[in-house]
């Protein structure tokens, strides 16, 4: 009965990222169509943030936040607020972003074995 829970609560999740993507990338092409032609090859690096907040949604461990975190550096650097040379630091930022994120929400292994423990 848990697991059913927990697949429902997924399918939704994935129903809802799925959703945010192709809106936004529905509206990048509408833009795109709109004489905005720039709009895609600036704004493309939304579809990683969105991907790696949706990863990170369902918990799937570290690579939500850094596909987040590639996703802001890509979309700093393709409106030109900084340059990929400039950005190396943010690396070391999401780092330990990632090492706080890790030890604050319970990865995969861990939150399997206390379920087993309780069913």
């Amino acid at each position: 009965m848990v697991q059913t829970m927990r697949s429902e609560s997924r399918s939704r999740t994935s129903q809802i990222v799925l959703g945010v993507v192709l809106i936004a990338v529905g509206l990048m092409f509408l833009a795109d169509r709109m004489m905005f032609a720039h709009a895609f090859s600036r704004y493309w690096p939304v579809l990683l943030i969105i991907w790696g907040l949706g990863h990170a949604a369902e918990r799937r461990g570290r690579g939500g936040l850094w596909l987040t975190g590639i996703g802001v550096i890509m979309l700093l650097h393709t409106t030109r607020v900084l340059e990929l040379d400039e950005s190396w630091p943010l690396f070391i930022v999401i780092a330990g972003l990632s090492a706080i994120w890790s030890g604050v929400v319970p990865g995969r292994r861990r939150r399997r074995t206390e379920d087993d423990h309780e069913g």
